[in-house]
């Protein structure tokens, strides 16, 4: 299995989010989960909206085609995407 699967024209990823780091960065992949460090701190919400900006940055495309599917408030989420990045992300490692 991998990190991420494709379903009607849209990629939804399996991420494990680490709010309160130093910076804004992909760190790798674990266990079928791509593994992101953030920022901003985990409360009222703030961590959600930074992941977001961070795709958006990240990938090149509007926040409003980012979507966080579940885990609002969990580490670990799902994060539905238009298929067109699919060229850009993170390709497993063997």
């Amino acid at each position: 299995m991998d990190y991420y699967s494709i379903r009607d024209n849209f990629i939804f990823l399996n991420i494990k989010v680490t709010p309160g780091m130093r910076d804004n960065k992909i760190i790798g992949i674990k266990n079928d989960e791509l593994l992101i460090h953030i920022k901003t701190q985990a409360e009222k919400d703030k961590a959600n909206k930074e992941l977001v900006k961070f795709f958006s940055k990240e990938l090149d495309i509007s926040r409003t085609d980012i979507e966080i599917r579940s885990g609002m408030k969990s580490h670990h989420k799902i994060i539905k995407l238009p298929k067109s990045v699919l060229e850009k992300l993170p390709k497993p490692l063997g």
